[in-house]
C-alpha cells in the first residue's frame, strides 16, 4: 500500500509540473493573459486558482482588485544594473523544451506574474493585518523563482532574458515593498539575500523549487526583519543530511523540470545534490490529513520524511511530508511565540527553519485549507502570521485562495 501511494504521489508531481510548464506567460505584453479570468495557472496555483480574483465573498472586505494599477514606469532600487553583474551571460548553450528554458545545465520556468496581481495580493494581506489587529505581526515573504536570478544579464539576439522570461521579479518584489508601506504588514524582501549567494546551491537545476539552503537564507532575512534571534548554520543547531551513497557522493536527483523538459541529456548528466538540515534537538510534528486538515494522521519526531530512492523526482516531498492541509511543529523553543505560516510548496522547506525562533509553528497550505484562516489564527493564539509563498502564488492566481480563506 505504501509503495502504491508513493508511486501515485510521484506521478502526480510529474504530471502537475508538466501541465504547468506548458502554460507560459510573459510580462512584456506579448500574449499576456488576464490573470483573473484566463484560467492559466502555474504548478503552485492549483487547478482552479486563476478562474477569478475579483475579491472575496465577504462584502465587508476592503479588497478591490479593480484598482490594480498598470505596470509602473520604474521601481526604485533596481535600476543599478551593476548590482547584478556577478551573474552574467557566459555563452552557455540555450534551448527551449516544452515551454521551459534550459541554459547550460540549468532548467527554469518562465515567469508571468503581473503588477495587477501584486496589487491584489498586497490588498489581501493588508486585510489580514486589519482583521488580526495590532497584537499580531503579519509578514509577507515572497520567494523569487530561479529564472529571476540566473537570467540576469543574459541577452541573446537582442532579447533580454531576465525581463522577458524572468519576469523582472526583483522590480516586482520592490513594488510589493512599496505597496505594503503604511499597512502594518512587514514585507520581507529576500531577493538580494538570495542573489548574493547565487553561486551556491540555492535552487535546484532540475526542479523548480529552491533548496533548503535557499530557504535558509530567506529565513535568516526574515528573522532579521522580525528582530528574532535566529540560529545560524554554523551554530551547531543543524546537521546537513541528504541522499548520499556509501562513499559520501550525492545520489543523483532529477526533479520535475527534468521530466517536463523531456529528460534531456544535459540535465541527466548533471543531476542535483538533494539535501536537508536535521535539527539537533527534540521536537515533534503533528501531521493532519489533506482533505479536511482536522484528522491527525501521525505525530513524528522529524520534519524530514524518508522518501524511497526509487521515487527520485518526488524527493522534495521529504520536507514536511509534502503538501498537507495543516501541520503543527512543537519546537521545544520555550518563548511563548506562535507562528502561523500560510504557504505553497516553497514553504515546505522554509517553515521548519523557524524552529529556533518560535515555540509553535502551524503550517497551513493555502491550496488545500478548508477553514476560516482568521478564526484559525485567533484560535491558536498566533503572535505572528507569515505568508511564505513563491512569486507564482503571490503574483498569480493563488492570491484568490488567500482571500477565500479569510471569508469562509
Amino acid at each position: 500500500m505504501k509503495k502504491t501511494a508513493a508511486i501515485i504521489l510521484a506521478i502526480i508531481t510529474v504530471l502537475t509540473a508538466f501541465t504547468a510548464c506548458s502554460n507560459i506567460e510573459y510580462d512584456d505584453g506579448s500574449d499576456e493573459p488576464d490573470i483573473y479570468n484566463s484560467g492559466t495557472v502555474n504548478s503552485e496555483q492549483g487547478s482552479d486558482a486563476a478562474s477569478s480574483a475579483s475579491g472575496t465573498d465577504d462584502s465587508s472586505a476592503a479588497i478591490d482588485d479593480s484598482s490594480a494599477a498598470s505596470e509602473p514606469e520604474s521601481v526604485a532600487g533596481t535600476d543599478d544594473s551593476s548590482a547584478f553583474e556577478d551573474v552574467s551571460d557566459t555563452g552557455a548553450g540555450l534551448d527551449f523544451a516544452n515551454g521551459l528554458i534550459i541554459l547550460g545545465d540549468r532548467c527554469m520556468e518562465s515567469f508571468g506574474g503581473t503588477y495587477d496581481s501584486a496589487n491584489y495580493y498586497a490588498q489581501v494581506v493588508a486585510q489580514y493585518k486589519k482583521d488580526l489587529g495590532d497584537s499580531v505581526d503579519v509578514y509577507s515573504l515572497v520567494a523569487p523563482t530561479s529564472s529571476s536570478i540566473y537570467l540576469r544579464n543574459v541577452v541573446r539576439d537582442g532579447v533580454d532574458f531576465y525581463e522577458k522570461y524572468g519576469g523582472s521579479q526583483a522590480e516586482k518584489l520592490d513594488y510589493l515593498d512599496e505597496k505594503f508601506e503604511g499597512t502594518g504588514v512587514k514585507s520581507v524582501n529576500v531577493y538580494d539575500a538570495l542573489y548574493s549567494h547565487w553561486d551556491e546551491q540555492i535552487y535546484f537545476r532540475t526542479d523548480w523549487h529552491w533548496t533548503q539552503l535557499g530557504a535558509y537564507y530567506a529565513a535568516e532575512k526574515f528573522a532579521e526583519v522580525a528582530g528574532l534571534d535566529f540560529k545560524k548554520l554554523d551554530s551547531g543547531y543543524y546537521t546537513k543530511n541528504g541522499k548520499y551513497n556509501d562513499d559520501g557522493s550525492p545520489k543523483p536527483f532529477l526533479g520535475s523540470l527534468f521530466n517536463s523538459a523531456g529528460s534531456p541529456a544535459v540535465l541527466r548528466d548533471n543531476p542535483d545534490e538533494f539535501f536537508w538540515y536535521d535539527f539537533n534537538h527534540t521536537y515533534s510534528v503533528d501531521y493532519y490529513d489533506v482533505e479536511t486538515g482536522k484528522t491527525l494522521k501521525a505525530t513524528r519526531d522529524t520534519c524530514n520524511l524518508h522518501i524511497s530512492d526509487e521515487y527520485n523526482s518526488a524527493w522534495y516531498m521529504t520536507f514536511l511530508d509534502a503538501d498537507n492541509n495543516l501541520c503543527k511543529i512543537n519546537t521545544g523553543t520555550n518563548n511563548g511565540k506562535t507562528a502561523v505560516v500560510f504557504k505553497d510548496s516553497f514553504g515546505n522547506a522554509f517553515a521548519p527553519l523557524l524552529m529556533s525562533v518560535y515555540e509553535t509553528v502551524y503550517v497551513v497550505d493555502i491550496r488545500y485549507y478548508t477553514g476560516n484562516s482568521i478564526t484559525f489564527c485567533k484560535d491558536v493564539g498566533a503572535t505572528d502570521v507569515i505568508f511564505a509563498l513563491s512569486s507564482f502564488s503571490a503574483m498569480g492566481g493563488n492570491c484568490k485562495k488567500i482571500a477565500e480563506m479569510r471569508s469562509r
